[in-house]
């Protein structure tokens, strides 16, 4: 199994990042990968520090999970740009959408786990491409829907959990009040 770090600099995690850690850390694997997997990892580029958002320092692989946001044409120009000055140090890119994450996290840990176990023995120039059972974008309503399920069922667990807080606290104050 291969282990995550957390870096305690890192602000915010989103869902999808956290969907494709618990999956990559689930992930058995019988093949060694000596060293461990990271989250959140900075990498010095010629110009400057660089952030990925996983990455396997000792085969120089970066996973990139791009939200909505990357869609737009300036931030994918940025993208590319840093990712071709992180190839020229000799990193390779495995980038995911988000609904390519939320529709099969298996299957993409399991294809960013081959990269990486293809790359322990390639050149750095070589790179991974992603199956075409990743390219179908996901319907986005749907999602949408589970993912606002998720947050009220989180919320209500919070507030149950919160209320269940209280009685315990006012138990525990009866029970003091009665033994003084």
């Amino acid at each position: 199994m291969i282990n995550l770090l957390v870096n305690s600099n890192r602000l915010s995690t989103n869902r999808v990042e956290i969907l494709f850690g618990t999956t990559w850390m689930n992930l058995q694997t019988d093949i060694r990968l000596i060293q461990e997997f990271e989250e959140r990892y900075i990498i010095n580029g010629k110009v400057q520090r660089r952030f990925v958002d996983f990455a396997h320092p000792e085969t120089k692989t970066a996973i990139e999970l791009d939200g909505s946001v990357h869609k737009r044409p300036d931030v994918q120009a940025n993208d590319l740009r840093r990712q071709r000055e992180m190839e020229r140090i000799g990193w390779t890119f495995i980038r995911f959408t988000n609904p390519q994450i939320l529709r099969d996290p298996q299957g993409c840990a399991q294809f960013a786990l081959q990269c990486i176990q293809s790359r322990q023995h390639l050149s750095p120039v070589q790179y991974c491409s992603i199956p075409a059972s990743f390219t179908q974008s996901a319907p986005r309503r749907r999602s949408r829907r589970k993912y606002h399920s998720y947050k009220r069922t989180f919320k209500r667990t919070i507030e149950r959990l919160f209320a269940i807080a209280i009685v315990i606290a006012a138990l525990l104050f009866l029970i003091l009040l009665t033994l003084k």
